[in-house]
């Protein structure tokens, strides 16, 4: 009793088993802690003790150290405990006790039943009697070990006072140069605010009054002029070390003239002939021969960028789809009027343009193949004929009295003697190309093999030929043609729009008039008296040896190409396909 006042103590014990797993002595203090925390909530709800004072002893300097830090952090095992602690308790109830005077020293020891009555295990220590329990351990500083397991480890970032550092490589992840310098620009605009908020917090401490403007919401157009020369001066920076520190140990100098402060870059240099120069904003420009002009200073003076460089490779592209994929050398202008200059543009640029698929969708040629072989047709001796190719040519405008007609022309060729053949025609028919395809076999005999293109006229002959011999008497017809010596004609087709497969009919037959006007010029100074045979044996010999031999080079289409798979994604070009189709 003092002073009409009753102090209550209430002693409590609980223990738990030791784990299985290892766990290290403080991490078991601290759960004892957390226990004794868990028992004084319990009473509390049970016993209505909200407005009773509530002393935690430990005899754990450690747990002492992790319940009243306040900077250090801590593994989650530990961190969840002092969670516990801190929540249901304060670390101003919080006291030390020696471990002779802990009374549940004594019990977690084991004692007997004589040891047990003379202990203080039943009575308490006698700090509890006392009216006010001392707080000189509270007075002493305790702190964790400097090198506690249940620390985390801190990384420390330095960071430099002045002109913030860009890392380009970070540049690297965009793909147009204006999410780059956006990027860059709300950074800036998250450290101005950070910036403001520890302001503004300084000042309410302080008291002092805020007379600065209001933070700005958010980018601006000067914002990301801004930023794009402090890229460009970081590039710069990375780029052209040596330049740099040529130009500002000549500008120093006061004993050169100005304009010759311009020309002291070693000649082997690829800035020699720019006069570079840096601006006020550090910026490296080229100084060239055009300051008298009217024009706007970054157009005079553009700024000097590294062809290599990936922020070069942005901009490139950036002003590529200002020009709306134009080409080279609309592309070269749209960067120098946007105030750069890069070295060795014109290859840069192609690069990237062969890159861009846009611009191969609208102008890459289509895909060619390396120059197939000949075809047997055309490097065997055969009679004239036996192997022919035909094609339809024209109009022609004739005229009958009075009226104006069409003609056309039918061009019978020899695939291996080039030997020529021409029916006239009066309409591109069906029945009027059999007509002249019966003209023809007439004169020159029967056909094995008809190579030609897909004209409607001769496909149409093709069907109505296989529509009469469906017809016919198979095997009476193939005895009349073994005694004729020929068979049934063969139409060959060529790829549709592939007009070079036709080459043979429609270009260089001057070969073969060469060779015959050779042959007519060796009959007649023979007086004209020439054995056909030898004739013509004198023909496929010149033909083996000046002709031949001709075909042997492939002209074009020299490298061989990958063919086009299953799969593949491509892009195919028909000129009479629609508009914008």
């Amino acid at each position: 009793m003092d002073k009409g006042r009753v102090h209550c103590t209430l002693v409590t014990g609980k223990a738990r088993v030791t784990p299985l797993k290892s766990i290290t002595i403080p991490r078991l203090e601290l759960t004892a802690a957390t226990i004794a925390v868990r028992v004084k909530t319990f009473l509390n709800e049970e016993l209505k003790l909200d407005d009773a004072e509530h002393i935690f002893l430990t005899d754990s300097k450690v747990v002492l150290g992790y319940i009243k830090n306040c900077e250090r952090r801590f593994h989650v095992f530990v961190a969840n405990r002092i969670q516990q602690i801190t929540d249901n308790s304060y670390p101003s109830q919080w006291r030390y006790v020696a471990t002779k005077e802990n009374p549940a020293d004594e019990v977690s020891r084991g004692l007997t039943v004589q040891q047990l009555t003379e202990s203080k295990w039943l009575r308490g220590p006698d700090m509890l009697w006392e009216d006010a329990i001392s707080k000189e351990a509270e007075e002493k500083t305790i702190e964790v070990l400097p090198n506690d397991a249940e620390e985390k480890k801190a990384q420390v970032h330095s960071l430099h006072s002045g002109t913030p550092s860009l890392e380009l490589t970070r540049l690297n992840c965009f793909s147009t140069w204006f999410k780059a310098k956006r990027a860059i620009a709300n950074c800036l605009l998250f450290i101005s605010r950070l910036k403001q908020r520890c302001e503004n917090k300084r000042h309410q401490r302080t008291g002092e009054k805020d007379d600065r403007e209001t933070p700005k919401v958010g980018i601006s157009v000067q914002d990301m002029h801004l930023v794009e020369k402090e890229v460009l001066k970081h590039v710069q920076k990375e780029s052209f070390p040596d330049e740099i520190q040529i130009i500002e140990s000549v500008t120093k100098r006061q004993d050169i003239p100005e304009r010759m402060k311009r020309r002291h870059i070693k000649k082997a240099s690829r800035h020699y002939g720019f006069d570079p120069f840096r601006d006020e904003d550090r910026l490296l420009r080229v100084g060239g021969r055009l300051q008298r002009s009217d024009e706007a200073y970054e157009r005079k003076h553009p700024g000097i960028l590294h062809q290599g460089h990936h922020v070069t490779k942005l901009v490139i592209l950036h002003c590529h789809e200002q020009t709306k994929h134009q080409g080279r050398g609309m592309t070269l202008n749209q960067i120098r009027e946007s105030g750069y200059w890069i070295l060795r543009s014109s290859i840069q640029v192609a690069r990237l343009i062969r890159k861009c698929v846009i611009c191969n969708r609208l102008r890459s040629p289509v895909q060619i193949q390396q120059m197939s072989d000949l075809p047997c047709d055309r490097l065997t001796p055969a009679p004239p004929f036996t192997y022919s190719g035909v094609d339809c040519f024209g109009p022609w405008m004739i005229k009958e009295s009075r009226k104006e007609l069409k003609k056309w022309g039918v061009l019978f060729t020899c695939m291996a003697s080039r030997a020529v053949h021409i029916e006239i025609v009066n309409s591109l028919s069906t029945y009027a190309f059999i007509q002249a395809f019966r003209r023809f076999t007439a004169l020159r005999g029967q056909v094995r093999q008809l190579r030609c293109d897909r004209g409607t006229n001769i496909v149409g002959a093709d069907s109505e030929f296989k529509k009469a011999w469906s017809e016919m008497d198979h095997e009476k017809v193939k005895d009349t043609l073994l005694k004729e010596g020929c068979d049934y004609v063969k139409f060959v087709f060529n790829v549709p729009s592939a007009s070079h497969m036709g080459g043979v009919w429609e270009r260089q037959i001057r070969s073969i008039r060469s060779v015959l006007e050779a042959l007519m010029f060796q009959s007649e100074n023979d007086g004209g008296e020439c054995n056909i045979y030898d004739l013509v044996n004198d023909f496929w010999n010149c033909w083996k040896k000046e002709f031949l031999q001709g075909l042997q080079i492939r002209q074009k289409w020299t490298r061989p190409q990958c063919d086009a798979m299953v799969d593949d994604v491509v892009i195919i070009k028909d000129d009479n396909a629609l508009r914008n189709q």
